[in-house]
């Protein structure tokens, strides 16, 4: 129960940060020793993060998905800020969904190893850090 309680709280923290909530959820069970959790765990602390952010954010949701009916209904592309986080939403979950369909019962197995998230979080922070270092600093 403990060691639940703390990888809810780990993944509450990182998800809004720029690293890998996900790959905590591995790294500090190994790190600790701790026995290692199914993926349907790490899929239930995320659909408790997502459930929370729709609470959160209940509105805004209404009001995207309020301009997704009127688009789909109406048949019309319109100018707004909700129709273009509509089809931003709806563009996005594309790729997740043909690369969750077509390796998806392999990410247990091959994605899931410490070793190989250790490693693919430096690279990562890598790139930030460079980016960072030389990424563009007078934005509008």
């Amino acid at each position: 129960m403990l060691q639940s309680i703390i990888l809810g709280l780990i993944q509450g923290l990182t998800e809004f940060l720029p690293v890998s909530s996900s790959a905590h959820l591995i790294i500090v069970p190994w790190l600790f020793g701790w026995k290692e959790h199914l993926l349907i765990f790490d899929i239930m602390l995320h659909l408790a993060t997502l459930c929370a952010i729709i609470i959160y954010f209940r509105k805004e949701w209404l009001d995207i998905l309020r301009e997704g009916f009127l688009i789909i209904r109406e048949r019309t592309l319109r100018d707004s800020n909700q129709s273009r986080l509509f089809w931003g939403i709806i563009i996005s979950s594309i790729p997740g969904v043909i690369f969750g369909g077509l390796i998806g019962n392999r990410v247990e197995h091959y994605l899931r190893d410490p070793i190989t998230i250790a490693v693919t979080l430096g690279i990562f922070g890598l790139v930030l850090y460079i980016s960072e270092l030389y990424g563009r600093k007078d934005k509008s």
